[in-house]
């Protein structure tokens, strides 16, 4: 189990090091911008477990916490 309910401090690389935690494969974020090429983040084969896992956020989570809640709820993963 994850709660991210009420974290809404932490860095957009810090979201990402936490979603890389739990996913094995596929795109975390990506940033871009007007004068600024597409950089994605992917998941990079490190993940601690594959076991089943909550997340539970609330509407206090942002930040970090939210890019790694999003990543985490679009990667369908599944064990």
């Amino acid at each position: 189990m994850l709660d991210l309910r009420h974290c809404s401090t932490g860095s957009d690389d810090e979201g990402v090091a936490l979603a890389g935690l739990f996913m094995d494969s596929g795109l975390i974020a990506y940033t871009q911008g007007q004068k600024q090429a597409r950089q994605d983040f992917r998941a990079m084969n490190h993940a601690v477990t594959q076991a089943p896992l909550a997340l539970i956020v609330n509407r206090s989570t942002a930040g970090g916490a939210e890019i790694a809640a999003a990543a985490l709820l679009n990667s369908k993963r599944r064990s």
